[in-house]
């Protein structure tokens, strides 16, 4: 029996970013997958494998379809084939001369297009040895990484330079070029190119070799083997519970993990918990620990790589770095808390936010321009009811504060939670200090939302300074790229306006019936002199463009909803209403109920039937202002049916103005039903009294 053929490769290079990993497990089956059908080489199985130093890739059961197999080549149409005297057009020819064929191997093949001229092409003793080898180059090269890096005379570009390949047909080496590199059966241990060589004889020696050496080629067993080290470990403690981002990073730094239990100086846990775990998580990609009762712990979680004999010698090391950091921020945080930020707001004026568009101090000021629109528009309404501008002042005066601080300088991460501490230090409310923090809210998805009236207003304001500064920097997103988070920012507007209930409209008409936007209020502070240097009708481009891109994430926001809204009730209720992504939201969710209700198609099959009297009335030019009320004359109205929808309508219309969505989510639509039944089916619309009529219709 013939054995089965099996490929693998392997490129080592140095140290792979846990991005880049990311990337790799998302994309490369995917795209190794496509190379081989393209080829034409069947496959059972592909794996991939990925670890800080070596990209794997497994296809089992291979095999060459084109060696025993004939494809069928379509040509030109018949009509276009032949000239009118039967002789074969340049259209034919170049087919023919392409393929290596002649007239005879031509034959006709019916489509729905009409008949066409085709040619089989057979393939025989095609070196699967080439293919592979191609589809190596061409895998390496597919790869969608952002950045790239070229090391080599031939300004190859990869993630990381690539230091060896090795690459077999079961045992057999596939001859491929790539970055100057030939394969051989020849592998490296933990760590990659600089450690010890591994010889292989074979894709099964191949992964018995790497286990014989400890090494984890499998991302989620990694993972697996990390969380029962840690478990086994700890006892009695706990790991911080939003830690499985942290979890996955680590995972990608090691092949073969060992966890390793450290301590540091109880003094520092008088630091607040938010420094120790940024120190640990981000600087030392280690885990924080808690106790039972939820209090953080001088204890962590190392992981390093591979099964060392010393690990008293790696504890003492990651301790060591440990508190070097924990005292840089001990020394910061006591100097900042004697230095304050009450007063460090005037300091914002040198402190660059983006080119063109000033300081942050000039952020500052638009921000509060923001929110004083927000509050003349909604001020009367009932979640502005208590909300006192002075505070919303103070917030956004000191909400940039802390960037000034040394601990920011040094732990980036820790803006707005710093600020938070120091306004406490300083004498503010928990309003206010609570209020810096959550206006970075959320930051990623998932993240909490801001908890208070005054957290959620300055959050939304600068977040729509962010994005419309995005856009006029030309750093909106595209494709993957997305530089200002501009999407999760959005995003971040929309899920606030939700969890707080707001009805906002982005779009809206004023008392003068023009058409507003708070986007057209951002383009008009931007249009100030000398501040800012912007051209009136590149501003209006961007606003026009903001406008669009909202309603695309507005859609795709509605979308990806747990409630699994349907397309053609998001776009339908976009459509019919400005940018308001609560009433929006409950518009899907009531559509979506009345959808479900057995009645509903009754109410639609009414309104077509009025909807197809009115066009057939356009259509014979009937001069009539639907949209002018004054039109309808009550005295005009000859039945008593008449008289009795009018009324109805009228209430249904003040319950509407009043109550609006609520009123409609009980489904009083109903109530119109019976009514309309009964006015079609005893009132004669298109009356040949040409007034009765145009006051019916």
């Amino acid at each position: 029996m013939e054995q089965a053929m099996n490929f693998l490769l392997e490129i080592g290079t140095e140290e792979l970013p846990f991005s880049a990993q990311r990337i790799i497990l998302n994309e490369s089956q995917t795209i190794f997958e496509k190379l081989l059908e393209n080829s034409k080489i069947s496959f059972k199985n592909i794996k991939i494998f990925v670890t800080p130093c070596r990209i794997t890739v497994l296809a089992e059961n291979i095999d060459n379809e084109k060696n025993n197999s004939k494809i069928e080549i379509l040509g030109p149409p018949k009509k276009i084939a032949y000239s009118n005297n039967g002789e074969p057009t340049k259209a034919l020819l170049g087919f023919l001369k392409k393929n290596d064929a002649t007239i005879k191997d031509i034959i006709e093949k019916n489509t729905t297009r009409g008949t066409y001229l085709a040619i089989y092409k057979k393939y025989v003793n095609v070196d699967i040895d080439e293919i592979l080898g191609n589809i190596c180059l061409e895998f390496v090269k597919s790869l969608p990484f952002s950045k790239m890096m070229s090391w080599n005379s031939r300004n190859f570009k990869f993630i990381r330079p690539i230091r060896w390949v090795l690459c077999l047909l079961n045992d057999k080496i596939i001859d491929c070029d790539i970055a100057e590199l030939k394969p051989s059966k020849i592998t490296y241990s933990i760590g990659g190119y600089k450690s010890n060589i591994i010889e292989v004889n074979d894709i099964d020696s191949y992964f018995k070799n790497l286990e014989e050496k400890n090494i984890i080629l499998d991302y989620n067993r990694r993972k697996s083997v990390i969380m029962e080290q840690i478990t086994d470990i700890i006892k009695e403690y706990e790991l911080i519970s939003n830690d499985n981002d942290l979890l996955d990073e680590v995972t990608a730094l090691v092949e073969k993990p060992t966890a390793i239990l450290c301590e540091f100086d109880e003094k520092f846990l008088e630091l607040p918990f938010e420094v120790i775990y940024t120190v640990m998580k981000n600087h030392q990609k280690c885990f924080a620990l808690k106790d039972k009762n939820n209090k953080l712990i001088a204890k962590f979680v190392g992981i390093c790589n591979g099964n060392n004999k010393d690990l008293k010698l790696i504890q003492a090391g990651y301790e060591k770095v440990a508190l070097a950091r924990l005292n840089d921020a001990d020394f910061f945080f006591n100097l900042d808390k004697k230095l304050g930020i009450k007063n460090k707001t005037i300091e914002l004026k040198n402190l660059v936010y983006q080119d063109k568009l000033g300081s942050v101090y000039d952020k500052l000021g638009r921000i509060k321009k923001i929110v004083i629109f927000f509050y003349e528009i909604y001020n009367k309404e009932s979640f502005f009811k208590d909300l006192k501008i002075e505070t919303i002042n103070t917030i956004i005066e000191l909400s940039k504060n802390d960037l000034l601080t040394d601990m920011v300088k040094e732990f980036p991460e820790l803006q707005g939670i710093m600020g938070k501490y120091y306004a406490f230090f300083d004498g503010y409310d928990d309003a206010i200090s609570n209020a810096i923090e959550e206006h970075y809210c959320p930051r990623f998805s998932g993240d909490k939302l801001p908890s208070t009236v005054y957290s959620a207003i300055v959050s939304i304001a600068d977040k729509l300074d962010n994005i419309f500064s995005a856009f006029l920097l030309d750093k909106k997103p595209n494709g993957s790229k997305d530089p200002f988070g501009i999407r999760r920012q959005i995003n971040g507007i929309f899920n606030i306006l939700l969890d707080k209930k707001w009805d906002f409209d982005f779009i809206f008409e004023n008392s003068q019936n023009e058409k507003n936007t708070i986007l057209y209020l951002l383009m008009n502070i931007f249009l100030e002199k000398p501040k800012y240097e912007f051209d009136e009708k590149f501003l209006k481009n961007i606003e026009n463009e903001l406008e669009d891109f909202f309603k695309i994430r507005l859609e795709n926001w509605l979308l990806e909803r747990a409630e699994n809204f349907k397309i053609d009730i998001v776009r339908a209720v976009i459509k019919s209403s400005p940018i308001n992504p609560f009433l929006d939201y409950k518009k899907c969710l009531f559509l979506t109920e009345c959808i479900a209700d057995s009645s509903f198609s009754q109410v639609v099959n009414l309104y077509k039937r009025a909807n197809n009297i009115i066009k057939q009335a356009i259509s014979k030019n009937e001069n009539i202002k639907f949209s002018d009320t004054d039109e309808l004359k009550i005295d005009l109205f000859k039945l008593e049916i008449e008289k009795k929808l009018y009324d109805e309508i009228n209430k249904c219309f003040e319950l509407y103005n009043k109550n609006n969505i609520q009123w409609l989510k009980n489904h009083k639509y109903l109530n119109l039903k019976d009514i309309l039944d009964n006015f079609f089916e005893n009132v004669m619309i298109m009356d040949k009294d040409e007034t009765i009529r145009k006051n019916r219709l």
